[in-house]
């Protein structure tokens, strides 16, 4: 039986560094191009550049765009999702996300996406007990990034940490993006094996973990593919894959520990700004209520 509250969310920016990190994650506000970590830290890359980051110049190949798909590029089939969350539809879809565990401390794991609303001042940390919620965001790369156990992100600061049990915390939401090999994953299948190689590494990282709680980047309304500019935005080409892919994890778990979130999309696709690759960043004016309908599912964790 899936174990799911509903939800998805993340998000996607390449940048090496903490202060290049907070730069990206206020800057990848009003629509100007977004392409921390220079010119070839593209999805997909500058030709020969490295397939690790995303945000940079057009690269890669079969008509695919930086960070999004371009519009000839031709777009992945809608994978049926449990249900559309909105605001107004906040409600577990079944008993068991109301079983899972309570926690001293829940740490956010994800990237700039998942930064402009956990961290979006007066907002989520003010709807729920911001002493029991802290992040660690590493701005630009995927779940499969996550996997390494050298993985730079392992290392960065905590922001706003618990106030107890910030080293160990219990539980873990990972808001997940598939841009591994930057062009967008969309095969539920890769996802899929990126994740677990990403849960053993996790439980390596964070022995005191006890419960993981994967969510999907924030997709396109009705978890519909969005276009914007001269593409289709990353991420809400991503997000039905991811989705799919979190069910299968979920759905094979015997531990008792993985959980799905509920599934959030923008309320329309103009909250996604129009930038370089549109990866799936969130205009200004959309984060706050963004923030706040994070805030009224995962409150009630």
């Amino acid at each position: 039986m899936i174990k799911t509250t509903l939800f998805v969310l993340m998000l996607f920016v390449a940048c090496a560094g903490a202060d290049d990190q907070q730069e990206e994650i206020d800057a990848g506000g009003d629509g100007g191009a977004s392409q921390t970590g220079g010119a070839a830290a593209a999805q997909g890359g500058t030709a020969g550049g490295p397939p690790e980051d995303m945000g940079g110049r057009a690269g890669g190949s079969g008509g695919e765009a930086v960070g999004g798909v371009a519009r000839d590029a031709g777009v992945p089939p809608v994978v049926k999702q449990d249900a559309s969350i909105t605001p107004d539809a906040q409600a577990p879809v079944d008993a068991k996300t109301a079983s899972i565990p309570a926690g001293t401390c829940t740490q956010i794991i994800g990237m700039s996406i998942t930064a402009q609303w956990s961290l979006l001042p007066g907002t989520f940390e003010r709807l729920v007990e911001d002493g029991a919620w802290q992040m660690l965001i590493r701005t630009g790369r995927g779940v499969g990034a996550w996997a390494d156990p050298n993985f730079d992100g392992w290392s960065l600061a905590l922001q706003s940490p618990c106030a107890r049990n910030s080293a160990g915390p219990d539980r873990v939401l990972f808001e997940l993006l598939s841009a591994e090999g930057f062009r967008g994953e969309t095969d539920p299948a890769v996802i899929e094996a990126q994740i677990k190689a990403m849960l053993v590494t996790l439980k390596m990282k964070l022995p005191s973990v006890k419960v993981v709680i994967l969510q999907p980047v924030i997709g396109g309304p009705q978890g519909k593919p969005c276009a914007r500019g001269d593409g289709f935005v990353m991420a809400s080409i991503v997000h039905p894959a991811a989705v799919e892919a979190i069910q299968r994890v979920v759905q094979a778990d015997r531990t008792g520990s993985l959980y799905m979130s509920f599934v959030p999309t923008v309320r329309t696709c103009d909250d996604y700004i129009v930038e370089t690759g549109n990866p799936g960043h969130l205009v200004r004016e959309a984060r706050p209520a963004i923030a706040e309908m994070m805030a009224g599912v995962l409150g009630k964790l």
